[in-house]
């Protein structure tokens, strides 16, 4: 299949290119590094100049004839002229497919309406000023987004947290794990140096990650316990960065306000590292394996607190725990797999199916 990928979410389109590539075939990925995380190690810019429409038509005017388009989010452009654009993509190849990831307004909705027990959107009031009804500018974000969701000839939830949203749309199709390219990212054995369990946390949108109740947790650890814990903090690292932190650690604090697994995660996993963050049984059973080794915490200090210390005190199982780490993202992760999981939902899109 000949495959346009547009945009990138912490990685998620490299790792699926990579996966992509290894079934031999033709992928290209257009893509603007996701920001400050600098993630450009297989991308072609997303578009050229200034961001001016005209220019951008002309620039996507080269990516024709596409078997498959796949765009992470609703939303790549200036959003006065983003569905124009999409439009004129989706014209010009087979199908548009999107994910569902990332920060969007339907799942914005599935949270106002009590979907989940806790979420990225509490105690963060920027999104109602994004998305609410009440504010002209959050009326027409989300009624856009909404358009270009409906358009699209299939949406692919990459979390429970998305199938849940987008369940009801008429052309929401099965939930597909995030991809990993697990021969590139080096095991190795997850050894406590100096007698000490090193805890990490890299902070990147820290509300929506719950920075704030990890953060708490992990000094009150270390106060408690000086000498057989150390803690590592980090603010908003391009990825190349974050990686070569996180292969120092032992136990890697991702996130605590969502219900599942992001890439973070699952490079940490993939190392060998222990991971604490998403893993309520709703994604286990949305996915239909079993639950991740990840140890889920939620947003509460003490919660987190008291699940580092049964590390500290089970200390002689995190060489083994990595293992299962590593194991988890091999069998139900490794881009390959994920990226046959793709085309087959692609092709049954193609299909009508």
């Amino acid at each position: 299949m000949k495959i346009l990928l547009l945009g990138e979410f912490s990685a998620l389109n490299q790792n699926l290119k990579e996966g992509l590539l290894k079934l031999g075939h033709d992928v290209v990925l257009l893509a603007d590094g996701d920001g400050w995380k600098q993630i450009n190690e297989s991308a072609q810019p997303l578009y050229q100049g200034s961001g001016d429409y005209k220019k951008i038509i002309d620039y996507l005017s080269n990516f024709k004839n596409f078997d498959v388009v796949q765009c992470v989010g609703p939303v790549l452009f200036k959003r006065t002229f983003n569905n124009q654009i999409l439009k004129r993509v989706q014209q010009n190849n087979r199908i548009l497919v999107l994910n569902a990831a990332g920060d969007n307004s339907i799942v914005y909705n599935a949270y106002l309406h009590h979907k989940y027990r806790y979420f990225v959107y509490d105690n963060d009031d920027k999104w109602e000023r994004l998305y609410g009804k009440k504010y002209v500018k959050g009326f027409m974000r989300s009624f856009l987004e909404r358009q270009i969701f409906l358009r699209a000839d299939g949406i692919i939830p990459t979390a429970y947290e998305y199938a849940e949203a987008f369940r009801l749309f008429p052309n929401c199709r099965r939930s597909i794990l995030l991809p990993i390219s697990c021969d590139k990212v080096k095991y190795k054995d997850n050894i406590i140096l100096n007698n000490k369990i090193l805890f990490f946390h890299g902070i990147n949108r820290p509300l929506s990650k719950g920075s704030n109740y990890i953060i708490t947790a992990m000094k009150k650890l270390k106060e408690k316990y000086p000498n057989d814990v150390d803690i590592i903090i980090n603010d908003r690292m391009p990825l190349s960065e974050y990686l070569k932190v996180m292969s120092k650690v032992n136990v890697v604090l991702d996130q605590c306000k969502v219900y599942s697994r992001g890439m973070n995660a699952l490079y940490a996993m993939a190392e060998g590292k222990i991971v604490m963050g998403g893993n309520e049984p709703e994604d286990a059973k949305e996915f239909k394996i079993e639950p991740s080794p990840i140890i889920n915490i939620i947003p509460d200090e003490n919660q987190i607190y008291n699940e580092m210390i049964k590390i500290l005190e089970n200390k002689q199982y995190i060489s083994e725990w990595g293992y299962k780490s590593r194991v988890f993202v091999e069998e139900h992760h490794d881009s390959s797999l994920i990226a046959s999981q793709y085309v087959n939902e692609w092709r049954n899109i193609q299909n009508g199916n």
